[in-house]
């Protein structure tokens, strides 16, 4: 299923929890956003306090980098897994270390990814409210994958889509390298607008 289609989807499910309709009832196919989601395997960030630490580092060093062009938005509690199918582009020359989990799993954001407060809002997806649609069309919804690293982490991967409104948003595969104990962001493709 393509970005723009799950999000619609998501959306469209988090209306429905809103006004207490499950996505099932409401036709939604194979729905996994809203309550769903909380069902899906949503689990703690990876389960080692390195690893840890370094996840939340390049989710706040995306942030940053995402801060910089934006005004503000809400960020989705929950990730996604993370598309590696047409990045290898964005990959030459990286080994990804267990890419399979970072495609498969979710897990759920802790609040110390966000820069700034006043202008980026931790949003709990399946919390949803029937006036979200219109709350994202003013400041946005930015959606996060999972991380994927190669074997000796110096490289770290991650997806996103910001989505403003129904033909409103972008997204990218994002790139980043350590350099000394920071994270700086190397390279983006697989750019998309509307």
């Amino acid at each position: 299923m393509n970005t723009t289609k799950s999000v619609k989807l998501l959306l469209l499910a988090a209306l429905c929890a809103g006004m207490g309709l499950s996505a099932e009832s409401a036709g939604l196919p194979g729905s996994q956003s809203g309550e769903n989601a909380t069902r899906q395997e949503r689990s703690p960030l990876a389960a080692d306090r390195a690893t840890r630490v370094e996840e939340i580092t390049v989710y706040k060093v995306f942030m940053a980098y995402f801060a910089a062009g934006n005004g503000s938005a809400h960020v989705a509690d929950v990730t996604y897994p993370l598309p590696l199918d047409n990045a290898d582009r964005c990959l030459h020359g990286i080994k990804i270390e267990k890419g399979d989990a970072a495609r498969a799993g979710v897990h759920t954001l802790p609040q110390e990814i966000i820069p700034d407060a006043h202008r980026f809002w931790l949003f709990a997806i399946s919390s949803a409210s029937e006036h979200q649609e219109q709350l994202f069309r003013v400041s946005g919804l930015l959606r996060l994958s999972e991380i994927a690293f190669d074997s000796r982490h110096q490289y770290a991967v991650l997806n996103y889509d910001f989505h403003c409104g129904v033909l409103c948003g972008r997204g990218a595969t994002v790139v980043f390298r350590k350099a000394g104990p920071t994270w700086k962001r190397l390279r983006s493709c697989g750019e998309w607008i509307s």
